[in-house]
């Protein structure tokens, strides 16, 4: 089933429902002014430590993305495209340099025009992959390829911003195991390369049973 819709409203029901989408995952999203030139969202983290820009092409229906005379309109972060958006929306993500690549030029009458058809970005790679665009909370973007290369004062922050609540050091009942600062971050990174906050009872369970080192 097609339903017909204005294409400022399909527009809008496509850049919402990538709000929508990127909500869930954790990113807070600013939608930019309409039919301005430029990104169509804009997405930070908890901290606003890091920004992606995105730009969505919405569609009625299976149909090539207009790109427009030129190539050099093409910014941002990320492309999503959603086609069939009213009725069973089918998402393809891209880098702006895919984007450039896959497009096809087409010429009428002396005018010159840029395509993206949809064999080029219904991708198996770009289909569904939110993936592409990455977890808000991920630490690389900090400037870190090793979360184990942060500082104390980054590991304490990144914990509370991740589990809602600081890093404190276990209370002495949990077996009267005593902890250097250096332990605690151990802890602290392998909780945060987890993503599952350190429960001290269950964690020095484990430490007694030679579960964990």
């Amino acid at each position: 089933m097609t339903i017909t819709l204005d294409p400022q409203i399909t527009g809008n029901v496509g850049l919402y429902f990538c709000c929508y989408k990127l909500s869930l995952m954790g990113w807070n999203t600013m939608p930019t002014a309409r039919n301005a030139r430029g990104v169509d969202i804009i997405a930070y983290n908890k901290d606003a430590s890091r920004y992606v820009g995105i730009q969505v092409k919405a569609l009625s229906k299976r149909s090539p993305v207009p790109l427009g005379t030129s190539l050099e309109k093409i910014m941002g972060d990320y492309w999503v495209i959603i086609n069939k958006v009213a009725t069973t929306p089918s998402v393809f993500i891209l880098l702006p340099d895919e984007v450039r690549k896959l497009a096809k030029r087409g010429e009428k009458e002396g005018r010159i025009s840029f395509w993206l058809q949809p064999r080029e970005y219904e991708n198996e790679v770009f289909h569904e992959n939110w993936g592409r665009i990455g977890d808000p909370h991920d630490l690389r973007h900090l400037g870190y390829s090793r979360p184990e290369d942060m500082r104390a004062d980054e590991i304490y922050s990144a914990y509370e911003r991740q589990f809602g609540e600081p890093l404190s050091f276990p209370p002495l009942d949990y077996g009267h195991i005593s902890m250097s600062p250096e332990e605690l971050m151990r802890h602290a990174l392998s909780a945060l390369q987890s993503k599952q906050r350190i429960n001290w009872s269950e964690h020095f369970t484990k430490l007694k049973k030679g579960q964990l080192s």
